[in-house]
């Protein structure tokens, strides 16, 4: 990328109208200039078994768009700045809602009739661009474990309606806000580069960072276009790939909670001391992230990183609402299977930062326990039905 010339995109626009890259047997692109000419270049193998047949970025629009071979438009917004008050409710859904939808768009199943009303009002809400649906990592998680046309069919719809906005990765959420009361606490500044959760960056929802200036007012190369189509239609293929991949379950994450539960020693404890006990736990499980925070801004004392979480944790809304679903777990002796960890990470960032979350009934049940001592009220909802009623009160 770093090889590409620094051309801003602003600059080529006064020319160019598209460019377009069609994979197949030998990868060709097309540049389209504004006085009608065209010039085509190969740009040597290409991906036979790609499941996109065009990736474009139109140089008016800043957007990009791709077809599948099945015959899907996949828009990806340009890059926008959410700010505050956000441009439009964001409303994130756990997958088994985005399965719904898929089964509306392309009639594989039939729903009964106020799920399939509720799914027609969302689908109608995000065509006509009235609320962002993020897709997440979790979201490629699960649907990298379908195959064949359920994924493909599932991957499409996932990609229709959430136009390119992701939601960050929620240990890079945490991270953000941890590195946010550290730099307070030791007078330092941290980093902005992080603060939106939901984005069109390319790759923020994956672990490794990204750069999240594409397409802003400071960052708008060549080399920042080479790179988002890049991400995107590599994000993309792999997901519309019918073959399955079998994910990694985290049972040592689970195993450690579920020995705490059964631990006669913390069951003894007094309610606040189980508490304590439990926010405790939350910060340890966060260790290894806090202290990388922490000597990014040359902090190296763990005693020190520790107290300052501990005593900023309801300055942090995804990471204390984490802490209080795991005191709420804990108290309540749940039992914890490697699927929580999914929950847990990606439901709890969106509750913690989306206007609406629709879940399924367990996750909904421990977020909105969870809540209960917080201002406001719990984002999350278990039906589609309740999703479309929360967001009437937002458009």
């Amino acid at each position: 990328m770093s090889e590409l010339p620094a051309f801003l995109l602003s600059e080529l626009t006064e020319s160019f109208s598209r460019i377009t890259v069609y994979p197949g047997q030998r990868d060709v692109a097309e540049v389209c200039f504004k006085n009608g000419r065209r010039a085509r270049m190969d740009l040597g193998d290409g991906i036979p078994q790609s499941s996109l047949s065009e990736i474009t970025y139109n140089f008016d629009s800043a957007a990009i768009v791709m077809k599948t071979r099945r015959g899907e438009v996949l828009n990806v917004d340009p890059r926008l700045n959410l700010g505050s008050p956000r441009v439009r409710p964001v409303v994130y859904l756990d997958q088994g809602h985005w399965s719904t939808l898929a089964k509306r768009i392309h009639g594989t199943t039939e729903l009964k009739g106020s799920d399939e009303t509720a799914a027609d009002a969302l689908i109608d809400l995000a065509r006509n661009r009235a609320i962002i649906l993020p897709m997440s990592a979790g979201h490629a998680l699960e649907t990298s474990a379908l195959f064949n046309a359920k994924r493909q069919d599932l991957a499409c719809t996932i990609f229709r309606f959430s136009r390119g906005w992701q939601m960050r990765n929620p240990v890079r959420v945490r991270k953000h806000e941890m590195g946010r009361v550290l730099a307070r606490a030791n007078h330092g500044e941290a980093s902005s580069a992080e603060s939106e959760v939901f984005s069109t960056a390319p790759g923020v929802m994956d672990l490794k960072r990204s750069p999240d200036g594409f397409l802003s007012h400071d960052c708008n190369t060549i080399a920042d276009l080479h790179f988002a189509m890049t991400v995107l239609s590599a994000t993309y293929d792999v997901l519309l790939s019918p073959e399955q991949i079998s994910p990694v379950k985290a049972t040592g994450w689970c195993e450690y909670y579920n020995e705490i539960s059964r631990d006669p020693a913390f069951l003894s404890l007094r309610r606040e001391q189980r508490r304590d006990h439990a926010l405790a736990v939350s910060l340890i499980d966060v260790g290894t992230e806090a202290l990388e925070v922490a000597s990014s801004l040359g902090v190296s004392d763990p005693e020190h990183v520790s107290a300052v979480l501990y005593e900023s944790l309801q300055d942090m809304p995804f990471l204390s609402l984490y802490a209080d679903v795991v005191d709420f777990r804990l108290s309540n002796r749940s039992r914890w299977v490697p699927n929580d960890l999914v929950d847990m990470l990606f439901l709890g960032c969106a509750s913690a930062y989306a206007d609406v979350v629709i879940a399924e009934k367990a996750a909904t049940n421990y977020l909105t326990r969870a809540w209960r001592d917080r201002n406001g009220s719990c984002p999350a909802v278990s039906t589609l039905p309740e999703g479309v009623e929360a967001l009437q009160a937002l458009l």
